[in-house]
C-alpha cells in the first residue's frame, strides 16, 4: 500500500503542478481587453492609435488653407496699395490752400470750413451742400459763406469752385482739380 499511496501522491502532485503551470501560462498569454495585443479591436484603441495621425493630417490641411487665404489677402492688400488714394485725413481738420480757378471736390462724409477766400457751391442732382452752421442747404452756384461748417454727404460730384485764393479746413477725402 505504501507504493500505491506514493504513486497516488506523486500523480496528484504532478497533476497539480501541471494544472498550475497551465493556469499560469494562460494568465500570462491573456491580453488586457482594449490593448494592442487584444485580437478584437475596440473603438478606444482605434481612436487612440488614429487620433494623432488624423489630428496632424487635419492640421496640415488647415494650415495649407490658412496659408492660401493669407496669400490671397496679401495680394488684395498689394492691389489696394497700388490704387491712387484720395487725399485727406479723417482724424482732424487739415488746412488746404486752393488757388483761384481750381475746384475742390469732396468725398462722402467730408467736412469743410471756408476760412478765407471766395467760392461757389458745386452740387449734384441728389442735393446741395449741408450748411451745419446755418441749418440749411447751399444750392448750385451759391456763394459759400466763410466760417460755416459744411457737410458733403456723398461722393457724387459735390464741392467748391474757388473764385479767389482760399484756405479751407477739410476733414475727410477730397481732391483738388486744377482750373483751365
Amino acid at each position: 500500500m505504501s507504493k500505491k499511496l506514493a504513486l497516488i501522491i506523486t500523480v496528484t502532485v504532478l497533476g497539480a503542478l501541471l494544472l498550475g503551470q497551465a493556469v499560469w501560462a494562460g494568465a500570462v498569454n491573456v491580453s488586457e481587453p482594449g490593448s494592442k495585443d487584444d485580437p478584437l479591436v475596440t473603438e478606444s484603441y482605434v481612436e487612440e492609435v488614429l487620433k494623432d495621425e488624423l489630428k496632424y493630417d487635419l492640421q496640415d490641411e488647415l494650415l495649407e488653407e490658412v496659408d492660401k487665404k493669407l496669400q490671397d489677402q496679401l495680394a488684395q492688400l498689394n492691389d489696394l496699395e497700388d490704387l491712387d488714394m484720395p487725399q485727406g485725413n479723417l482724424d482732424k481738420f487739415e488746412v488746404v490752400q486752393v488757388e483761384a480757378g481750381d475746384t475742390i471736390m469732396a468725398g462722402d462724409g467730408t467736412e469743410m470750413i471756408l476760412r478765407a477766400g471766395r467760392g461757389n457751391a458745386i452740387t449734384s442732382p441728389q442735393g446741395g451742400i449741408a450748411d451745419l452752421t446755418a441749418g440749411n442747404d447751399i444750392d448750385a452756384d451759391e456763394d459759400i459763406p466763410r466760417n460755416h461748417h459744411l457737410l458733403f454727404p456723398r461722393d457724387d460730384g459735390r464741392g467748391m469752385s474757388i473764385r479767389h485764393k482760399a484756405y479751407i479746413m477739410v476733414r475727410g477725402d477730397y481732391e483738388i482739380q486744377p482750373g483751365n
